[in-house]
């Protein structure tokens, strides 16, 4: 790089060699020196204040859309019938099961019972026998047991 003559500020022009610092530092490298034509700062700071205001513009209207969209939505919503079911009120049976083990250890329970009862009236039944219709007498059941541990009824001999 060639040094540019260039007068100072009185007037004098730089000697070969030497610039005008404020400093006079011995590990100034010559070559390396900012040049007024390199960078046109008003340029760079005019683009940054575009960018911010286009950006400020894009944001209000992105926010304007948003208000627009959410108000249609609004306004496209159903409206609640005074039928409708309060807030907090459970929904009519059969619900959803929330505690699936519980439930079915209760239906089991339940369902026992129901075999209890019928197992009860069987063996009744076999003690008593079968009534025959407008004679007043029963007929004698025996009973066998079957492979699964169930009993079977049939007349005895």
């Amino acid at each position: 790089m060639t040094p540019t003559k260039q007068p100072h500020s009185h007037g004098q022009p730089h000697e070969p060699g030497r610039h005008d610092h404020l400093y006079d530092d011995p590990m100034q490298n010559e070559d390396v020196a900012h040049e007024h034509s390199d960078v046109n700062v008003r340029a760079v700071l005019m683009f940054c204040f575009g960018l911010i205001a286009v950006t400020g513009i894009m944001m209000t209207v992105v926010y304007g859309l948003f208000w627009t969209f959410e108000r249609q939505a609004k306004a496209n919503d159903p409206i609640v019938t005074p039928l409708a079911e309060p807030a907090g009120q459970l929904p009519p049976e059969p619900r959803l099961l929330t505690n699936e083990p519980q439930n079915l250890q209760r239906f089991r329970t339940q369902e026992q019972e129901i075999l209890k009862g019928i197992d009860d009236a069987k063996k009744r039944l076999l003690e008593q026998g079968l009534p025959i219709p407008g004679s007043g007498r029963t007929l004698p059941l025996a009973a066998s047991r079957r492979a699964d541990g169930r009993f079977r009824a049939r007349p005895a001999e």
